[in-house]
């Protein structure tokens, strides 16, 4: 680039412009990494922290791609570790809301 070129008759200048050479025009990456913790952070995982979170999002963005993983390997190590117990989905119940009546609260 010229400006680079002539540094040293504008060095101001010649700092501004190397500046903006290295920014971003777009947001995609940053909307796209949004949509991708608000995937991974529902309110089924509202507990998850912010570390493994971060961990789950670098590999969620910077990955290979799911098709390209071979799975079971993981699936027969979990399954040699000791019993879990499983949260199922179907069997969540929410809590009972609270109402109003005549003055007090009741479950």
């Amino acid at each position: 680039m010229i400006i680079l070129l002539h540094a040293e008759l504008l060095p101001n200048v010649s700092v501004l412009a190397k500046i903006a050479l290295c920014m971003q025009l777009t947001s995609v990456d940053r909307e796209r990494s949004f949509s991708a913790q608000n995937r991974l952070k529902s309110k089924y995982r509202a507990s998850l922290g912010a570390e493994k979170l971060d961990t789950l999002l670098t590999i969620t963005m910077l990955g290979p791609p799911i098709e390209s993983v071979d799975v079971k390997p993981a699936i027969k190590h979990w399954q040699r570790k000791k019993r879990r117990k499983q949260w199922l989905y179907s069997e969540y119940k929410p809590r009972a809301k609270k109402q109003k009546v005549e003055g007090t609260l009741q479950l």
